[in-house]
């Protein structure tokens, strides 16, 4: 009887053994089903699988750079391209699908001057390991959702971030402004009209910034303190601030704003690696009150703007006349920067044409009590002097400040004087003066042999870092003006992009250089 009941026993145990396994096997070898999916680049479009339990997520791996997946969404990176996708959810499941990135070639419009013949291209010496090579796209992401597209030399369209590491570029700058809207209520609602120029708001700086270091690039974050542009000619206090009556309230202000705004790019995987403490600050920061508010656009700069009114000096940041609030100001940004994590760089930015060099050194003088890291300076030679005027006043801001960075935060020039329907372009043979400037010619070499000149000036001072091309990105799209959609593309044929979006000759001198 005792044998009878314990080969029961192992009768049972064998049987539960045997369903233990092939539930095991059943769960190991489960096939995941999922559809093929199409795209087109730049376009997110949400993986389907369709057997999945409550709770059981995916995994996906891939060998490729023509996609990009991320929580359950695959967006197109190169167009042209089919690839296998392996999919693995936590319950054992397993699946394979296929992701086609639908095709897209460059059909050139008004490429009309042979843009696209080879240049010639030398390499620099003496270029350090860590040299910014940087271009600001600032309103790329107004471009792109107005339906602007980029092709890469080989006339394949692209995703953006990745011809441009492609092409040798390790940074991008991206201007922060606070609250770029008019805002009024009507009927009840609150309507928003954005003052344009790129709208760049903390929630597009936040998306730009993580698709650049989705790519590996690096991010210079340039902060106006301002809700619209700010320039030598304005510096329109934020409308968020414009009750504040004390220097301490301001500078409270900035500290708080930046560092919440460092945190927040931080935490979604974006965290800056440079911080510039105000744009072009030459004749202050934090200068004028705010105007009022339109509720119509203006194809011009907005109210808040033109009806700005100057702050009185006991909370203005003048350069001139309030130059303690200045310091004060700008300590306030630097030190909210290296609060929240020290190794990022910051950067106190100027404007001043390079025959005064006197004046420049002047400027950074008065910020010995503040621990920043980089002089900055915008050099357009059509506006700050000769390529030997440039040098000559690197080499002695080098000696001036041994302790301190030199950057060249913006600089430009343009590849044409074509005209473009959605562009009125500042640079133009109708009111160049005397461009081009300095022996460089208006075209994809010209830009590529001011960039050469300039990187090897920098490259000639033990401090010399970095260099960044302003709005090289900006191609002309409709609706994406320097100010509101009424305006238009004013830096089109700067770029380094055709119209029509190709990479330029010129854009890849960063890596030819090296």
């Amino acid at each position: 009887m005792l044998n009878k009941r314990l080969g029961i026993l192992l009768l049972i145990f064998i049987m539960l053994l045997t369903v233990s396994c092939a539930d095991n096997l059943a769960r190991e070898t489960k096939k995941l089903i999922i559809r093929k999916v199409a795209c087109e680049v730049g376009e997110r479009v949400k993986i389907n699988v369709l057997n999945l339990e409550q709770g059981e997520t995916v995994s996906y791996s891939y060998d490729s750079d023509a996609i990009y997946i991320e929580d359950g969404y695959v967006e197109g990176m190169l167009a042209g391209q089919a690839v296998q996708v392996n999919a693995e959810s936590s319950k054992g499941g397993k699946g394979s699908f296929t992701v086609v990135v639908e095709e897209d070639y460059y059909s050139p419009i008004h490429d009309q001057e042979n843009w696209f013949e080879p240049i010639n291209i030398d390499k620099i010496d003496n270029l350090r390991p860590d040299f910014p090579l940087g271009i600001d796209i600032s309103t790329l992401y107004e471009v792109l959702i107005k339906g602007g597209k980029f092709y890469n030399q080989d006339g394949i369209r692209q995703n953006v971030y990745q011809i441009l590491k492609d092409n040798g570029v390790n940074y991008v700058r991206i201007r922060l402004w606070n609250d770029p809207y008019n805002t009024f209520e009507q009927d009840g609602q609150s309507i928003k009209v954005p003052y344009g120029g790129g709208i760049c708001d903390l929630p597009r700086v936040l998306e730009m910034a993580k698709s650049a270091k989705r790519v590996g690039l690096k991010i210079l974050l340039d902060l106006h303190y301002s809700d619209f542009w700010a320039h030598p000619g304005q510096q329109v206090i934020p409308k968020a601030w414009k009750d504040y009556t004390t220097v301490e309230q301001i500078s409270k202000a900035i500290y708080d704003f930046t560092y919440e705004t460092i945190q927040t790019l931080d935490l979604a995987g974006a965290k800056p690696d440079m911080a510039q403490i105000g744009n072009e600050i030459t004749s202050g920061m934090i200068l004028q009150y705010p105007g009022g508010v339109n509720q119509e656009l203006t194809g011009d700069v907005p109210y808040y703007i033109s009806e700005s009114e100057e702050l009185p000096s006991n909370i203005s940041g003048s350069y001139l006349d309030a130059r303690d609030n200045l310091i004060k100001y700008v300590k306030a940004g630097n030190t909210a920067v290296k609060d929240y994590d020290p190794s990022i760089l910051t950067m106190i930015h100027l404007a001043k044409g390079m025959a005064g060099a006197e004046f420049i050194k002047n400027f950074f003088n008065t910020f010995d009590s503040v621990d920043y890291d980089i002089i900055g300076l915008s050099y357009y030679p059509y506006h700050h002097g000769s390529i030997n005027q440039l040098s000559s006043t690197i080499k002695e801001l080098e000696s001036e400040f041994p302790d301190k960075l030199i950057t060249i935060a913006e600089i430009s020039y343009g590849f044409t004087f074509k005209s473009h329907a959605n562009a009125a372009n500042l640079f133009s043979d109708a009111s160049s003066g005397e461009r081009p400037m300095y022996g460089y010619v208006v075209s994809p070499q010209g830009q590529a042999d001011l960039l050469v000149d300039v990187i090897s000036a920098l490259a000639q001072v033990s401090q010399g870092y970095g260099i960044f091309y302003w709005e090289g990105c900006w191609i002309p799209v409709a609706g994406v003006g320097w100010a509101d959609a009424a305006s238009k593309n004013s830096w089109a044929n700067q770029a380094l992009f055709s119209y029509d979006g190709k990479a330029l000759p010129s854009l890849g001198i960063f890596k030819a250089i090296q």
